[in-house]
């Protein structure tokens, strides 16, 4: 399997008092440090973190709004993000899709995924009200249209690329 991390953010420039960035910023710096997976960034707010120029971080920034659910506001920027990168991501098998905010030590752990795994989950969920965390999670490449768009068809309609 070949991975690449694919981050989730929405820096919220408008909102000053917003740490997001701060979050956001430090973990990046883990990820590029830390780690010799290849690195990309969707950011729904329309930041392009500048801070990051000439490193090896690949940036799709896009505004993305009214959206009635924060899943769905993911979901369309991961579907967007998969869209941009489809050129980069075609030398990769699997995308681990971690929320922007934080840095995970995946390296080794990744290697113990089986080949044959089409998505991975976090562990934490709740059965009995239909909830799974997913700061983490990881999918095949092409499985991503599959519960990806379940997402719109549970909170609403599906509108890709307007």
């Amino acid at each position: 399997m070949k991975w690449a991390v694919l981050l989730t953010s929405c820096v919220r420039i408008n909102y000053p008092d917003d740490k997001r960035k701060e979050y956001y910023l430090r973990a990046i710096r883990d990820w590029l440090e830390k780690t010799n997976l290849p690195i990309f960034i969707v950011e729904s707010s329309n930041y392009t973190f500048p801070e990051f120029n000439n490193t090896r971080l690949k940036v799709f920034s896009f505004n993305l709004e009214n959206e009635p659910s924060t899943s769905q506001y993911e979901a369309k920027s991961i579907l967007n993000a998969m869209e941009y990168f489809k050129n980069d991501f075609m030398n990769y098998t699997h995308i681990l899709k971690v929320t922007a905010r934080y840095y995970l030590d995946v390296e080794e752990i990744i290697q113990y995924v089986p080949e044959d795994s089409e998505i991975i989950l976090q562990h934490c969920v709740n059965h009995s009200i239909n909830w799974n965390n997913s700061e983490i999670y990881g999918f095949k490449i092409g499985h991503e249209q599959i519960f990806l768009r379940k997402t719109f068809r549970l909170f609403g309609p599906l509108q890709l690329w307007e």
